[in-house]
């Protein structure tokens, strides 16, 4: 009785180890979407790079207005439109021949505002900064931005207003010899104006440098 005892167990044993296989490969597949560098947050006017994947799927079909597939390894990128989120709808065979179907809400948001700088410094938030001469001599144009991305830009010129004279168009992003003999001839408290700088974003070449944020600067 007690061999037929032990026997009836060790079958319940293995009995419930093909039932803890069945149920493990027959668990619900997932989708892997991420936006690179990002948590589930686009923003509107750039292309967004995602990589959207379906483990143990043999094929894979992605929907969502703006996206755009670069290759056969998840990789997307997306350009969002009007509102502040989007629906990726996914759809998946599964190498089992099942079908498989799930959606992923991103965020989206606007790019945020450049700082326009020159030696470090900015009238962005209404400060006027004083700079003396050796300053502007050595200062270079730079921007600044709260991102979530790594940015630079190449900057390619800008204008400079001197008061008393004709705007002057700078072809990099410092000053020329010219202007600094314009802005030797100042005096304290003279201001000059720094404007319609030119350039673009390492992000993409749609994004141009901001010209509406001039930069104001006070001889010190």
């Amino acid at each position: 009785m007690k061999h037929l005892q032990n026997l009836i167990s060790a079958m319940a044993l293995v009995a419930s180890a093909f039932v803890a296989t069945d149920f493990a490969t027959a668990a619900k597949p997932f989708a892997v979407v991420s936006v690179d560098k990002l948590e589930k947050f686009v923003y509107r006017g750039i292309p967004n790079p995602i990589t959207i994947q379906v483990p143990n799927a043999k094929s894979v079909k992605v929907s969502c207005e703006g996206l755009k597939k670069i290759d056969e390894f998840g990789h997307y990128t997306f350009n969002p439109g009007a509102g502040t989120q989007a629906t990726v709808k996914i759809e998946a065979i599964m190498n089992s021949g099942l079908k498989y179907k799930d959606s992923v809400i991103l965020r989206i948001g606007n790019i945020p505002s450049r700082r326009n700088c020159f030696a470090g410094v900015t009238s962005y938030y209404g400060e006027i900064p004083k700079l003396g001469y050796d300053t502007f001599d050595n200062g270079k144009l730079t921007i600044e931005r709260d991102y979530r991305y790594e940015e630079t830009f190449k900057i390619d010129g800008f204008m400079l207003k001197v008061p008393g004279m004709a705007a002057l168009e700078m072809r990099s992003d410092s000053l020329s010899q010219e202007a600094m003999k314009s802005i030797r001839k100042l005096k304290r408290g003279n201001q000059v104006t720094i404007y319609d700088i030119k350039g673009k974003s390492s992000l993409s070449t749609m994004i141009l440098c901001d010209k509406s944020h001039p930069i104001l600067l006070e001889i010190k």
